[in-house]
């Protein structure tokens, strides 16, 4: 069940960072992925309380923590019962896995590396313009492998 619904989080949450903020930006949304990938990984190994084996939680939570930035004064309905602004989300799912007995550390890892990385590709170049997560030039031709295209058969 857990795992259906990080699906359609993913599918929800990261289609509209896909065509939101990162519209024509496909690059960069994979480097996003990959700094954030690395990122978990390397907390994960060398943070005792973060080791984890799986890591697709982490990563949802994520982009789940990047989406609430990009849409704050969204309004989403949590399990039906609550509404709340986008900006909240990812705490208010956050508590709800812990109520449920979800491990905490995981997710919460999630939310500190989507925080790191907005802090450092948004929030700081605005203030200073120094961008430290700058999109390299190798990823770029990732790209083509990345576009959809017509399959005949």
């Amino acid at each position: 069940m857990a795992f259906g619904i990080r699906i359609l989080m993913i599918a929800r949450y990261g289609v509209q960072l896909e065509q939101g903020p990162f519209a024509k930006r496909t690059a960069d949304f994979l480097w996003m992925m990959i700094v954030s990938m690395i990122t978990c990984l390397v907390i994960s190994l060398t943070v005792p309380f973060f080791n984890s084996i799986f890591m697709g939680g982490s990563l949802v939570f994520m982009l789940l923590y990047v989406w609430s930035r990009e849409f704050p004064s969204s309004k989403v309905s949590l399990m039906g019962l609550v509404s709340l602004q986008g900006f909240w989300l990812p705490w208010a799912l956050l508590l709800v896995n812990t109520m449920f007995g979800a491990p905490l550390m995981s997710d919460l890892l999630g939310i500190i590396v989507g925080h790191a990385y907005y802090f450092l590709a948004v929030l700081h170049p605005r203030a200073t313009g120094q961008d430290y997560l700058k999109t390299p030039a190798w990823v770029y031709p990732l790209n083509y492998f990345m576009l959809p295209r017509n399959i005949v058969f």
